[in-house]
């Protein structure tokens, strides 16, 4: 069931609101007007393109193989390049690990957020630094 609360919450309450103040669906001439309405209700991946204005059809024409691939391959060598040349040379001179950032000691967070728990070592900005670059990474 959460599933499909969640499905409802992120895809249909958006295509609704979509259909209802952005796109302005004219409602396909159908034998019923209420079936038009609930096939465009329940069509979140706009595959109903004959009920759409004008503006909004999508083009026929596609970008070739070719430029997408090369488009691809640029940025992925482009993502490299930043790993190897930028990010990868610079977390290290900016972060300097040692083995005490990854002490057992610190391995539990939201525990010593507690005031409950006085044994514990506080918590500092690098290691709030330390897991937000490594969660992120």
């Amino acid at each position: 069931m959460n599933v499909l609360w969640a499905l409802f919450a992120c895809v249909w309450i958006q295509h609704a609101a979509a259909v209802r103040y952005f796109d302005q669906l004219r409602v396909p001439q159908t034998a019923s007007p209420w079936l038009a309405i609930y096939k465009i209700w329940n069509d979140p991946q706009r595959r109903m393109s004959t009920g759409l204005p004008p503006r909004y059809k999508r083009s026929i024409s596609s970008p070739s193989r070719i430029s997408f691939t090369f488009h691809r391959l640029a940025k992925i060598i482009l993502c490299w390049a930043l790993q190897l040349f930028i990010i990868g040379p610079l977390v290290p001179l900016y972060f300097n690990f040692t083995a005490q950032d990854f002490a057992p000691s610190r391995k539990v967070f939201l525990r010593r957020l507690l005031p409950l728990h006085n044994n514990h070592h506080l918590i500092t900005l690098r290691e709030i630094q330390i897991r937000l670059f490594l969660s992120i990474y």
